[in-house]
């Protein structure tokens, strides 16, 4: 018979998910950045409405979210690395929001090559709150189902899979 590892059981992901939340909102961004880019007037495109799905969309917002895609995919390899890009993703979702407000919606300062709108400060809000989800958000650093497995195995079972089954240890059974 097999001998499971100590570290690993059957079942149990070893991918927290603050890390599945940055590789999921990391493809996000890259896919947003790539398609935003049909829609955000470059020359030698077609003439575009620069707002897609109701966010206005501009070649610097979209360069931007680019790099924060392929920089949240390379974060998603470590748990730290991940908690770290939830912080980078909240800094820059502010500052974007901030900006957002004070160019599009309040007209405060000139807006320059940004184009914003409501749709605009509504996904840097998203990426504020991904960002503090992603960076504090609790993650189990160990096995779900642990300390069951060690209060098994001093009964001299072991539990195998998810449906609770056990078996009894070698030594015990009968020869």
């Amino acid at each position: 018979m097999p001998v499971q590892s100590e570290h690993h059981s059957h079942g149990h992901a070893v991918f927290p998910w603050p890390q599945l939340l940055v590789l999921l909102t990391a493809f996000a961004l890259l896919l947003y950045g790539m398609i935003g880019f049909r829609y955000s007037g470059l020359p030698g495109v077609p003439e575009a409405s620069r707002e897609l799905l109701g966010v206005a969309v501009d070649p610097l917002r979209d360069v931007a979210h680019l790099v924060l895609g392929v920089v949240g995919l390379l974060c998603a390899t470590r748990l730290s690395a991940a908690r770290a890009y939830g912080w980078v993703l909240l800094v820059v979702g502010a500052v974007e929001a901030l900006l957002c407000l004070l160019t599009g919606v309040f007209g405060v300062l000139p807006s320059g090559p940004l184009n914003t709108n409501g749709g605009s400060v509504a996904v840097a809000v998203v990426f504020v709150v991904l960002g503090v989800v992603a960076a504090l958000g609790p993650a189990r650093r160990q096995m779900p189902y642990l300390g069951l497995q060690r209060s098994v195995e001093k009964t001299g079972r072991r539990l195998v899979g998810l449906r609770g089954r056990s078996r009894r240890s070698q030594s015990d059974e009968p020869q």
